[in-house]
């Protein structure tokens, strides 16, 4: 949830804002049998529920956006609008990016996957100190420390029972909820809801034929739909980039379907 620092304040003044860690990541459970995005879809409606919350726009981001999608299939009543950093294309089949395509390529594609994820050393520090400044480093030789990207850093640190500290995520955690994906195929979730929608593929996305003929399947009979690409934009990661570009979007895309 601690990447949603950058974004909070530019609307908190004018919505009531749930940012939720989704199960199997962040600080949250992680039952590594149950981390279907279906199962996170459901998190979001029991949260909802306990705060009475009938109906709310939703913005998320790489699995985030996943999981919005999922909810306004399974509960279209209560979703507004979607705002998706993600959601494009599906990990294999037709409407994959790649064109992973035949049994064997999916088999394959699964297999030196999981074996990648798996076989990355989970590391521990000795202090916060320590895991800030290793972390600091490693994202610096691809993107620009800000203040948003230092306090989602600090909110990830989990420390253990023996004292020392590490990240949220076993590589056994990550592998469970990306597994689920290769049984998705996000049509058929669209087909079951007709709310606006912002698209926010990023720089590398935006001209792709694949993800281009998806959104143009996506968006039939949806009563709006719109796609944005912001200058410097990376997938999953736009919200700590440009935070407030990311907020003018949606600020601008929220004025536009008022009353629809």
């Amino acid at each position: 949830m601690g990447i949603w620092n950058g974004v909070i304040p530019h609307f908190k003044e004018d919505y009531n804002i749930i940012a939720q860690d989704l199960r199997c990541h962040g600080h949250t459970d992680k039952p590594l049998d149950e981390c279907h995005l279906d199962d996170m879809a459901k998190d979001l409606a029991s949260i909802m529920d306990q705060l009475k919350v009938e109906k709310a726009h939703l913005v998320g981001c790489s699995m985030g956006a996943d999981v919005a999608i999922s909810f306004a299939a399974n509960y279209p009543d209560r979703v507004v609008s979607l705002v998706l950093d993600g959601g494009l294309y599906d990990i294999v089949g037709l409407d994959s990016k790649d064109q992973v395509l035949t049994k064997e390529a999916i088999e394959k594609a699964m297999t030196e996957l999981k074996e990648r994820i798996l076989s990355r050393p989970r590391k521990y520090y000795d202090s916060r100190e320590d895991y800030m400044t290793e972390n600091k480093k490693g994202w610096e030789k691809h993107f620009p420390w800000s203040d948003v990207v230092r306090i989602a850093t600090e909110d990830e640190i989990m420390e253990t029972e023996d004292g020392r500290f590490t990240g949220p995520q076993s590589p056994e955690e990550i592998w469970s909820y990306i597994e689920p994906l290769y049984d998705v195929t996000f049509a058929d979730y669209y087909k079951k809801f007709n709310c606006p929608i912002l698209w926010l593929p990023d720089e590398k996305e935006q001209d792709n034929e694949i993800v281009l003929r998806n959104l143009e399947n996506y968006a039939k009979e949806k009563k709006y739909t719109k796609k944005v690409t912001l200058k410097g934009s990376v997938h999953a990661y736009t919200c700590l980039l440009l935070p407030e570009e990311f907020c003018n979007e949606i600020s601008q895309f929220y004025e536009e379907i008022k009353g629809m």
